[in-house]
């Protein structure tokens, strides 16, 4: 398939897994702060662990959907 930019399937390829690792990384990112701010130890329990989690999952699933509608759009 060539596009009216010239790009191939693989050019498209590329820059969506970019695109979707790029939010993958910024989500874990994200996680990491939020469970260094809140980790279990300072809190003295699970509190802060499962929130961190929770944003970490959160996050990742939004990356990943906004993946698959990258995929749909494009095709």
């Amino acid at each position: 398939m060539m596009s009216s930019e010239g790009l191939t399937d693989h050019h498209v390829e590329f820059y969506l897994f970019t695109i979707t690792g790029y939010l993958y990384d910024v989500a874990q990112a994200a996680a990491r702060k939020w469970g260094d701010e809140t980790s279990p130890v300072v809190s003295l329990g699970l509190s802060g662990w499962i929130r961190s989690r929770a944003l970490g999952w959160l996050t990742t699933s939004v990356a990943v959907a906004a993946g698959l509608i990258m995929t749909w759009l494009i095709s």
